[in-house]
């Protein structure tokens, strides 16, 4: 009868760890897919952020060139 209840709490013990590795394992999936989102997020963010600099640059030169010929008009007046 001992031997017997040992057994059966063995068994019960082997239950509760398989449930946990279950539960774990599907908690696992759920943080890759959820890293998975995460990094296409942080891609997608890295080259929006890429098109604003990109942008950026673009119109300091505007503002360069246009300051350019601002001082070159005010100079042809004089």
């Amino acid at each position: 009868a001992q031997r017997e209840k040992q057994h059966l709490e063995d068994i019960a013990a082997v239950m509760r760890m398989l449930e946990t590795a279950l539960v774990l394992g599907k908690e696992r999936g759920s943080s890759t897919r959820e890293l998975g989102k995460l990094r296409a997020r942080c891609d997608k963010l890295e080259a929006e952020l890429i098109g604003h600099e990109n942008e950026l640059t673009d119109l300091r030169e505007k503002k360069r060139v246009f300051g350019e010929q601002t001082t070159g008009l005010r100079l042809a007046r004089e």
